[in-house]
């Protein structure tokens, strides 16, 4: 029963930290990068190309998209969907020893990663 509860407890936190895919649209490798624009509501306004796709699910996903983004090189990021839906949660409950049913928001992003393009 304590290995149960134990791996109950590990699955919720892990889940609660969001988890972040990486899909790179090029073969190119780039240095990691130091600062990064996010784009939530409009494009950029300079050239770029997309270099790879980010998938972020629950926790801080604009932080974890950026702290992603900086890992690969990109220069930026933009929002290309967001959802959310409520999930339901059952805990333990160690004082009632009854389960506890809690709603939670869960939410999914897609962000472009992008560098800009440079004029010759």
């Amino acid at each position: 029963m304590k290995k149960a509860i134990l791996c109950f407890s590990l699955l919720m936190f892990i889940s609660c930290a969001g988890s972040v895919v990486y899909r790179p649209l090029t073969d190119e490798k780039y240095p990691s990068s130091k600062h990064i624009d996010v784009y939530t509501k409009e494009k950029p306004q300079k050239p770029y190309k997309e270099i790879g796709k980010i998938e972020v699910k629950g926790g801080d996903i604009i932080k974890a998209a950026i702290k992603k983004a900086k890992k690969v090189g990109a220069d930026g990021i933009i929002l290309a969907s967001e959802s959310k839906k409520i999930v339901y949660l059952s805990r333990r409950n160690p004082e009632t020893q009854t389960s506890d049913i809690s709603p939670e928001t869960e939410v999914h992003a897609l962000f472009i990663a992008i560098k800009y393009i440079e004029k010759d």
